[in-house]
């Protein structure tokens, strides 16, 4: 496993959630913050990924981004752009980040895809707290979070709650909403 980038004690913290995902890798993520790829629409990441995928090429990566607070690790379901050079970037996050200083998101994959023939979902939310007893909370969409011990994530496979559909992005309901703050994005840049 890549923990090159993980300081001290988060390889502890994430071990059974990393596990229980199947996840292969942790990457440290570039965040874009200046042209088309650092000015799209925040909170957006897989329609980000999925419209630079249709315009520019390469593969879209889902997974989750790791953030780290206080007292926890947040866990959330993230998309990163794959580019077609093979370098991943995050497209998204720069909002999210509370300093201009980070260059970087944590981020742990889980399904590389194309976009423009099919799509992946994963809609469930995790606070990993650092004190190991403590214990991990999760949450579905905008449900409650609910605590869990983290003997309950040891030796279960979690991947089955990643979903794949047989259309891509551009297809849902929700692609209409999503050109139209594109568009101002742009015509801003």
């Amino acid at each position: 496993m890549n923990y090159e980038f993980i300081r001290y004690g988060m390889k502890t913290t994430l071990k059974p959630f990393v596990k229980s995902w199947g996840i292969k890798e942790l990457l440290s993520v570039p965040i874009r913050k200046t042209g088309l790829t650092g000015s799209l629409p925040y909170g957006r990441c897989h329609h980000n990924v999925s419209f630079l995928q249709e315009r520019y090429g390469g593969e879209t990566v889902l997974g989750f981004a790791i953030l780290e607070e206080d007292t926890f690790f947040w866990c959330i379901p993230h998309s990163v752009w794959k580019t077609p050079e093979g370098k991943y970037v995050d497209v998204t996050l720069k909002m999210t980040i509370e300093t201009d200083e980070t260059e970087y998101v944590r981020f742990a994959p889980l399904v590389w895809y194309d976009a423009t023939r099919v799509g992946w979902t994963l809609r469930h939310e995790f606070r990993i707290y650092k004190d190991l007893h403590k214990g991990i909370e999760w949450k579905l969409d905008n449900g409650p979070y609910e605590m869990f011990t983290r003997k309950s994530f040891k030796g279960k496979d979690m991947t089955g709650l990643v979903f794949k559909r047989d259309y891509p992005c551009t297809e849902t309901d929700s692609w209409v909403d999503y050109l139209l703050k594109l568009e101002k994005v742009v015509e801003n840049l």
